[in-house]
């Protein structure tokens, strides 16, 4: 039988997540409600429906079928047609329920990782809550919800910290290989700024919490070895992806990937957010017709993570800085 303290020590990491989850999203845990939207209702939702149909009628979708002048479908690496787990997720749950399932397990290994990590810098039961709470429940996520393969990415960044905590704590190469993996993992569900963030605010904690990575030989080979892991077993993605980057448009005026550029005055964002408003009265408006301002909130989160990593390198006298 397990003792009270035993007990204790099993249901606060759980309190700290599940608590707040079900509380901010109890109604999506019913069987007939779903997060909406106009991105789910436009294009999630019938990307998971046409690969649930396709998969249970025996068929996979992605060698012969195109899209975008001959493009292979998969090559739209957001429908996330090449990711093993969302395959399997999908046939056995279906296209509706397996993405809340993903939701759930995403959110709850990555809260679990952020409560392992501030028990181990100290912070209290107390301030674990405040910190889940802020950062899973900010309106920052809350308005991503939309976005089904960045949310789960950036739920997850908590984790991807721990793992780099642990291989600088250890030094041990299986955590290497782990955080590798996990970067993997996201790029197949195909939202590439999210990820672009997770490896930002892995590198930097590894740079400033293993100051020899930047000044050793080994360093710079662990480096080269990460990235060429990564972009091997990403290749499937990447390859059909930016040829298809290459000639999308994403305007009707035929704006493209290299066209467009934010005034520097923009900002003003980070202190005038768009939930003040709507569209029409955020300020800057809209670089065009096609790309709202608030799109742009990813480059807030990267400033956000900078500012967090060298605020904990001041108040640590281990690490680079």
């Amino acid at each position: 039988m397990l003792k009270k303290e035993q007990v204790l020590k099993i249901l606060k990491p759980i309190s700290v997540s599940l608590i707040p989850y079900v509380l901010f999203y109890l109604p999506i845990l019913s069987k007939n409600t779903y997060l909406g939207g106009s991105d789910p209702t436009k294009y999630f939702y019938p990307s998971r429906y046409y690969l649930w149909e396709s998969l249970v009628n025996g068929r996979f979708p992605f060698w012969t079928e195109r899209i975008y002048s001959g493009f292979p479908i998969y090559a739209d690496s957001e429908r996330v047609f090449l990711h093993p787990l969302n395959i399997l997720v999908t046939v056995l749950m279906g296209p509706f329920d397996s993405y809340k399932f993903l939701h759930l397990m995403f959110y709850t290994l990555g809260s679990t990782a952020l409560y392992i990590f501030l028990r181990r810098r100290g912070f209290s039961y107390l301030g674990i809550f405040a910190a889940n709470l802020i950062y899973y429940f900010s309106f920052y996520h809350l308005f991503h919800q939309q976005h089904f393969n960045f949310t789960l990415t950036t739920f997850s960044i908590p984790l991807g910290i721990l793992l780099a905590d642990n291989f600088a704590r250890t030094k041990k190469i299986k955590w290497f290989y782990l955080i590798n993996f996990l970067v993997v993992l996201f790029l197949y569900f195909g939202s590439f700024q999210s990820v672009l963030i997770l490896v930002i605010a892995i590198l930097f904690y590894l740079v400033t919490n293993i100051p020899e990575i930047i000044n050793r030989i080994i360093g710079l080979k662990l480096m080269f070895l990460s990235g060429l892991l990564i972009l091997t077993f990403s290749l499937p993605l990447l390859v059909p992806t930016f040829q298809l980057y290459l000639k999308a448009n994403r305007s009707t005026f035929g704006l493209d990937f290299t066209q467009g550029s934010y005034h520097p005055l923009m900002i003003v964002n980070v202190i005038y957010p768009y939930f003040f408003g709507n569209g029409s009265n955020y300020k800057w408006n809209m670089v065009s017709s096609e790309y709202g301002i608030h799109e742009t909130y990813v480059y807030v989160g990267v400033v956000a993570l900078v500012c967090g990593v060298l605020g904990i390198s001041y108040y640590s006298t281990s690490l680079l800085f």
